[in-house]
């Protein structure tokens, strides 16, 4: 149940809200005697009732901050002590809230009990700033919660699986991409050393030396085979070719036979 906070005094009128409200005021409530002040303690209990108890001045002190429960037990046992007589539907009133809390028992008085317990606290919270604030923000997680527990529907669903499916494709492939390009950048990087290291040997292969064969570049420094693996170029083998061509002449020679017809078929295609 709720809280509804009001200024001090008396709370009579109107109809009752669903909410368990207790106020202690102090204020002058004899108009015989206006000068007099006296300690009055309001309370309201949806669906029981509502009643006053008037008491010493010096209560107030006592009662203004204390929980509400506690202040009925002392408000009631005061009115007991004095042994205070008014009229008949005060009396009942007041009798209906101290039935309804403080003689009940079993597990129905602990619910009541924990009710204006929870109601004091609640009261006690919404007159701090700080404690305003972590209520609303409590009020506010409290409502996303009951949407969150409202059934989805099958195409919501499938909606929600979607979205999440294309946003873990969209993951994996920035995963990919990123490895790749560290891959990309480790080959770079690699190649880049042996570019540096082939550098270095050609130019110790250009220093002219009396008596080497050939004089500049030399097998000592960068073979042949190295360059052909670093470019990646295929040494092809004489006896890996057929060795004479389509038209019967042998390849070992640079031209075709005389009076091979696909020579002067080439020649009259050449003019």
């Amino acid at each position: 149940m709720g809280v509804v906070l009001g200024g001090c005094g008396w709370f009579g009128g109107g109809g009752m809200s669903d909410s368990i409200l207790v106020r202690v005021t102090l204020d002058s409530y004899d108009v015989v005697h206006p000068s007099e002040k006296q300690t009055q303690v309001y309370v309201q209990i949806p669906e029981v009732g509502r009643a006053s108890w008037l008491l010493d001045s010096s209560f107030y002190g006592r009662l203004k901050n204390e929980p509400w429960p506690h202040v009925i037990d002392e408000a009631h046992s005061d009115y007991m002590r004095r042994g205070v007589v008014s009229d008949s539907a005060s009396a009942a009133a007041r009798q209906a809230i101290v039935d309804w809390l403080l003689l009940s028992e079993g597990a129905e008085c602990d619910a009541r009990f924990d009710a204006v317990q929870e109601a004091w606290e609640l009261d006690q919270a919404r007159q701090h700033p700080v404690a305003r604030k972590l209520l609303a923000r409590v009020t506010e997680l409290e409502k996303q919660l009951a949407e969150c527990s409202q059934p989805v529907s099958e195409a919501e669903l499938d909606v929600a699986v979607e979205e999440l499916s294309a946003e873990l494709r969209m993951r994996l492939a920035l995963a990919s991409a990123q490895r790749g390009r560290r891959e990309l950048r480790a080959r770079v990087a690699e190649l880049e050393a042996q570019r540096e290291a082939l550098a270095a040997r050609l130019r110790a292969g250009q220093r002219w030396k009396w008596g080497r064969t050939p004089p500049l570049v030399s097998q000592d420094y960068v073979s042949q085979d190295e360059l052909r693996a670093i470019f990646g170029i295929e040494l092809t083998a004489p006896w890996d070719e057929d060795p004479v061509r389509p038209c019967g002449c042998p390849r070992r020679f640079d031209r075709h036979a005389d009076g091979c017809a696909t020579a002067a078929a080439e020649a009259g295609e050449s003019s």
